[in-house]
């Protein structure tokens, strides 16, 4: 059975949110120039509004439509795996900070 659309979004939202996050962390580590910090900080507060909603519409799913459950909860983890990577990058851009 094909799966919906949501379950396609949510899978592509956690990509992309890893990618783009991770190549903004790279460059702030490599180039150590603030202005990567506020892009970092901007795009984290969208990555968080946008896959907040996703998440929301993929609990409803996973209530709701019996048949692609296990395919929702997988990408409900997909997403979910993106947090302990924000943490960690956080962690190690607070640690630059204060050995600058």
């Amino acid at each position: 059975m094909e799966a919906y659309p949501i379950i396609k979004l949510g899978r592509l939202s956690a990509v992309v949110s890893f990618a783009v996050g991770t190549l903004i962390f790279l460059t702030f580590i490599l180039s150590r120039d603030e202005m990567w910090e506020f892009v970092g900080f901007y795009f984290l507060l969208g990555a968080v509004l946008i896959n907040t909603a996703i998440l929301i519409l993929l609990l409803w799913n996973l209530i709701f439509i019996r048949d692609q459950r296990i395919n929702v909860l997988k990408a409900i983890g997909f997403l979910l795996l993106n947090i302990p990577v924000v943490i960690i990058y956080l962690e190690i851009v607070g640690h630059f900070e204060k050995n600058i």
